[in-house]
C-alpha cells in the first residue's frame, strides 16, 4: 500500500508542478529535475485515466470492498442495538388472575362476583345513600365484594362501616352497655339472581372474567332522632375517608325515599334496585311497626 500510494503522490505533485502548455501547439511539457524536456502530447483523457489508475490502485491495496464495507457497518449498528437493549430493562407484563371462584357465582353460565349491600333505614323509612366520588350525582347504598367465607351479614356489616364510618351491632346486643353500634343489624334479603347487573368490557371486574356483580342486600336500622332530623353526613359517628385502609367511596350522604333511589342510581342498579326495594319494603314495614 505504501508503494501504490507514493507512486500516486509523486504523479500529482509532478501533474501539480510542472505542466506547462506549449505556445500555440496545445501540447504539454513536462519539467524534471535535471531541466526542461519536451514531451509528446498528452491528450486529456489519457492523463486522466492514468490518475484514475493510480488512484484505484491505492484503493484496491487497501484489501476491502464496498460490500465489505456495507457489511461491516452493519454488524457495528448490530451491535450497538444489542448493547442498548441489554441496558434497556424489560417492562413486566402484569398478569391478570381469574377472580375467585368461593367469591362469585354462575348465572346463565357467567360469572358473577358477588356483592354485599347496606341498606340502612331510619324511623320514617328512608333509606342512607350517599353520592359517589367518581361518578357525580350518582347516588347509591354502600356496597363492596364478599370475602372468602364471609357471611352476607358480615360483609354488609363491614363494607357499612369501611364506606361510612357508622358500625352495625345485632339486635341481641342491643341492651349491651359496651355495644358502640349506631345502627342495628336487622338481616338479609332472600337471594335472588335478578339482582344481578352486568358491567362494561373495560372494567377491572371484566378483565378477571366477570359479566358484572350479583347484589346481596343486608336490612339495617338507624333508630332514633338523629336518624330522621339533621345531615348524615355531619354526624360525629360518621367517616368519609375510609376505614380500614379503604379510599373514599363516597363525598356525601342524605337520606332518601326509596323510589328516588331507584331513579338516581347509576342505570345498570336499577332493576336489582327496584326489586330490593319492592321485596324489603313490607320487611320495613313489619320492624318498624313493632318499635
Amino acid at each position: 500500500m505504501r508503494v501504490e500510494a507514493s507512486v500516486l503522490v509523486r504523479g500529482a505533485s509532478l501533474v501539480a508542478r510542472a505542466w506547462t502548455t506549449r505556445g500555440g501547439g496545445g501540447g504539454w511539457r513536462a519539467r524534471g529535475a535535471m531541466g526542461t524536456r519536451a514531451s509528446a502530447p498528452v491528450a486529456e483523457g489519457t492523463r486522466a485515466s492514468a490518475v484514475r489508475g493510480e488512484t484505484t490502485r491505492a484503493f484496491a491495496s487497501s484489501g476491502r470492498s464496498d460490500d465489505e464495507e456495507t457489511t461491516t457497518t452493519t454488524m457495528t449498528t448490530q451491535k450497538k442495538q444489542k448493547k442498548k437493549e441489554k441496558q434497556e430493562p424489560k417492562k413486566k407484563t402484569k398478569k391478570t388472575t381469574a377472580y375467585p371462584e368461593s367469591r362469585s357465582v354462575t348465572v346463565n353460565g357467567e360469572r358473577y362476583r358477588r356483592c354485599a349491600a347496606a341498606i340502612v333505614f331510619n324511623d320514617r323509612g328512608q333509606v342512607l345513600c350517599g353520592e359517589r366520588s367518581d361518578r357525580k350525582g350518582s347516588w347509591n347504598m354502600p356496597q363492596g365484594g364478599v370475602e372468602k367465607g364471609e357471611t352476607v351479614e358480615a360483609a354488609a356489616t363491614r363494607e357499612l362501616f369501611e364506606e361510612t364510618g357508622v358500625r352495625a351491632s345485632t339486635d341481641d346486643a342491643a341492651d349491651d352497655d359496651d355495644d358502640d353500634g349506631l345502627v342495628r343489624l336487622v338481616g338479609a334479603l332472600p337471594e335472588d339472581d335478578g339482582y344481578c347487573y352486568r358491567v362494561d368490557e373495560n372494567t377491572w371486574l371484566a378483565q378477571r372474567g366477570l359479566a358484572g356483580q350479583r347484589l346481596e342486600f343486608c336490612l339495617f336500622h338507624w333508630p332514633g332522632d338523629d336518624g330522621v332530623s339533621g345531615d348524615p353526613t355531619l354526624h360525629p359517628a360518621v367517616n368519609l375517608a375510609g376505614e380500614n385502609g379503604e379510599s373514599r367511596e363516597f363525598d356525601r350522604l342524605r337520606w332518601m325515599d326509596f323510589d328516588d333511589i331507584v331513579a338516581d342510581v347509576w342505570p345498570a342498579k336499577r332493576a336489582p334496585y327496584a326489586l330490593a326495594r319492592d321485596v324489603a319494603r313490607a320487611r320495613v314495614d313489619a320492624w318498624l311497626a313493632k318499635r
